[in-house]
């Protein structure tokens, strides 16, 4: 593969510099990159075990390595640094996950609050009341209660 087939045909005879690149996208015990694909499914393949911690996880995926000759001078060198990388991984994979779910729930809490906000707009104005009025009431100025009202009307 050539980074030139990249780029559309009238920049590749002005390219400055060509790269030949070799594309490691199977698992291959003999080489770096194809036996660190090899850790990475073992490890994500324990991750999902029940009863195993990342940790676990990760112990248990060098071990395995080492009884299969997966990365062996790489493990003997820095199976700390590998760990140390993965659990840096998933922790963030971690994080966002429950980001993404504290975001639901804010979202969840901030919907119920509106929704007894414009329900409560809905009442007052139901009852006659001023939006001068509804405004001191709700703490809200008289365009918002205004623009509730509208929305209301419209549904």
């Amino acid at each position: 593969m050539h980074l030139s087939d990249a780029f559309p045909a009238e920049y590749k005879n002005n390219l400055f510099l060509q790269l030949n690149i070799k594309v490691i996208k199977r698992e291959d015990k003999n080489n770096i990159l194809g036996g660190y694909i090899i850790f990475v499914k073992k490890a994500e393949e324990l991750k999902h075990t029940p009863g195993y911690t990342f940790t676990d996880a990760l112990k248990e995926t060098v071990k395995w390595c080492r009884e299969e000759n997966i990365l062996t001078g790489f493990m003997e060198e820095r199976s700390d640094e590998l760990m140390s990388l993965m659990l840096e991984e998933w922790n963030m994979e971690d994080a966002l996950k429950y980001s993404k779910q504290e975001g639901i729930e804010e979202g969840m809490e901030k919907g119920i609050e509106k929704g007894m906000k414009n329900g409560m707009v809905y009442a007052y104005y139901e009852m006659n009341l001023d939006t001068n009025e509804i405004a001191e009431k709700m703490q809200l100025t008289e365009a918002e209660v205004l623009e509730i009202i509208s929305k209301k009307n419209i549904h």
